[in-house]
């Protein structure tokens, strides 16, 4: 199991929010494989057989400050609220960097439930809160947006996925994670575009559509199947506002 500390991780996203704290460390599983034990009676060797199924499960332990100008307590408020949909209901998503907060760097987007939050609160020391998901879908991509407040339309630094990785894939997975905005929009769309040669010839790859502002924060999924280009940027663009901007994430996971 991988283990990352807040010298790594630059968000950690659930539908939109930052719910990352002053110090976060992630246990992150990955993807394990089961299987079935199929030695045959009288073998010297054990034998196993992959059943096609997988599981993933990650867990957070994060340090919040009770300062009104941490993060800390909106985030594990939401996460506490959240606790209606342990059990049941709607996947919620999860979205993670792992290498720095740099366009290009190692990303997982993930559909989560929550399965257990515990919290400890003490007076003069952080507020400790410990979370664990439980994972549906489990991708490991590339990190298109990073975390930063953006105010024009569109990203200025490409990610490059490598011509043979693209050649390979058939689709792609896009997460995007979008925050808090400014400036009152009445809406915000987010797009992921891919070119062959990173400057010319952009085509859409996913998008958000057009999100009311009162539904941001949100996170959001959205497949796509086809031909993958090698390069990918995201745009955006807002309706109404003033002096808009908006904060979050965007990753893709080729398939």
């Amino acid at each position: 199991m991988a283990k990352y500390t807040s010298a790594d991780v630059p968000f950690v996203f659930l539908d939109g929010i930052n719910i990352i704290g002053v110090v976060t460390n992630l246990e992150d599983s990955g993807l394990e494989g089961e299987f079935e034990d199929t030695t045959p009676l009288g073998s010297g060797f054990r034998k196993s057989e992959y059943l096609g199924l997988t599981t993933s499960k990650v867990a957070m332990e994060a340090y919040y400050d009770d300062s009104p100008a941490s993060p800390g307590p909106a985030s594990s408020g939401y996460i506490l609220q959240s606790s209606n949909w342990m059990a049941s209901g709607p996947d919620r998503y999860l979205s993670f960097g792992i290498s720095g907060n740099v366009i290009g760097k190692d990303f997982v987007g993930a559909t989560v439930k929550q399965s257990s939050f515990k919290r400890l609160v003490e007076v003069g020391k952080f507020h400790r809160g410990n979370v664990d998901f439980v994972v549906n879908e489990y991708r490991s991509g590339l990190m298109v947006a990073n975390l930063a407040a953006r105010t024009t339309g569109a990203s200025t630094t490409n990610t490059d996925f490598g011509a043979a990785a693209t050649a390979a894939a058939a689709g792609a997975v896009v997460f995007f994670q979008c925050g808090p905005v400014t400036g009152t929009p009445t809406s915000l769309t987010v797009l992921v575009e891919h070119s062959d040669d990173g400057s010319t010839d952009w085509e859409t790859v996913a998008t958000t559509g057009a999100v009311a502002a009162a539904s941001i924060p949100y996170g959001m999924r959205v497949p796509f199947t086809g031909t993958v280009k090698r390069y990918m940027r995201t745009t955006w663009s807002w309706v109404d506002g003033t002096a808009p901007s908006w904060s979050g994430a965007v990753g893709v996971a080729l398939t």
